[in-house]
This record gives structure tokens, sequence and C-alpha cells, in this order.
């Protein structure tokens, strides 16, 4: 007859080097969805801002086109959601006598880059 001296038992269970190297999977993998998510941030904030100067600017052409703001200003400051905006406005003569090529550019006040440019033909 055989006689069991020693407990024998299978524990189950994880090791602390793989508690360890699942810990350190998951930072990882966190860290990368954290940057991942900063990104889309700062472009849902930027296309907002494109969008934002496109509609100025589009408002802008239309008064010039209609004559409603009088005189022509090359540059102008709006405020428009809470934000100050400048446009700066270059006008060229085209190869049609009596067409004007206008060139607009919007861009937050103080801003480094354009945050649009918009380009259409004026007539007399």
């Amino acid at each position: 007859m055989y006689l069991k001296t020693k407990k024998q038992s299978n524990q189950q269970g994880f090791t602390l080097i793989e508690v360890m190297v699942a810990v350190l999977i998951v930072a990882v993998a966190l860290a990368g969805l954290s940057q991942t998510l900063a990104v889309m941030s700062h472009q849902q904030s930027s296309l907002a801002e494109r969008v934002y100067a496109t509609w100025l600017g589009q408002n802008r052409l239309i008064e010039l086109q209609y004559g409603l703001g009088g005189e022509v200003e090359k540059t102008t400051e709006s405020e428009m959601l809470g934000l100050v905006w400048q446009t700066q406005l270059e006008m060229e003569s085209t190869a049609i006598p009596g067409m004007m090529r206008a060139s607009l550019e919007v861009r937050l006040k103080d801003g480094k880059h354009p945050a649009t440019r918009l380009v259409t033909v004026l007539g007399e």
C-alpha cells in the first residue's frame, strides 16, 4: 500500500511575473489610447476653427459681392462665437475686364496661420 507523506496541492493562479507583465501591457495600451485621444481632441478643435473661419470668410465675400460694406477694407476684425477673427483681403485684376480676383484669409486674432483661405471672382 502506498501512503502519501506530502500533501500535494494543485495551486492555480498567476505568478508575480505574469501579473507584472499584464500590468505593463495594460499600461502601454492606456498610454497609447491617451495619446490617440489627445490627437483626436486637437483635430476636432482645429476642424471647428476652420469651419467657423469659413463661415466668417463666406459672409465677408458676400458683403463684397453685394457691396454691403461700402468702401472695401483690406483688413478687418470681427467677433464670432466669442472669438475675435481677422480677415486679410487681396484684390487682383484678371484678364477679363471688369472682373477682380478676391483672395481672403481668415485667422484668429494674433494667430500665426490662417484658418482658411477663400478665393472668388467679383464683377463690377
